[in-house]
């Protein structure tokens, strides 16, 4: 109610030019407000994708680690000669 008074009283005496530049003025006060906003969504965002990137990476040298311990221990195996299993009947 008292914005449609200010503005009929702006538009009445001469001000609606200072009226625009108080809208534009709020315009330009929500879009930096949306844009804080879009910013800090971003930002976390960033953070938990970072964070997965982190596990998934932490596991890939996990694997990676296994992997070569696996593959040198099916190394030495087939390079060792095989073990007599001892027979339970010998004792």
């Amino acid at each position: 109610m008292f914005t449609c008074i200010h503005r009929i009283c702006c538009t009445l005496g001469g001000f609606e030019d200072a009226e625009d530049d108080v809208d534009e003025k709020l315009l330009e006060d929500l879009e930096d407000k949306q844009l804080l906003a879009r910013i800090k969504d971003l930002e976390m965002e960033n953070s938990r994708l970072t964070e997965k990137v982190w596990k998934l990476e932490h596991g890939r040298t996990w694997v990676e680690n296994r992997l070569t311990a696996l593959e040198t221990e099916v190394t030495a195996i087939k390079g060792a000669p095989l073990e007599k299993v001892p027979d339970p009947e010998d004792n």
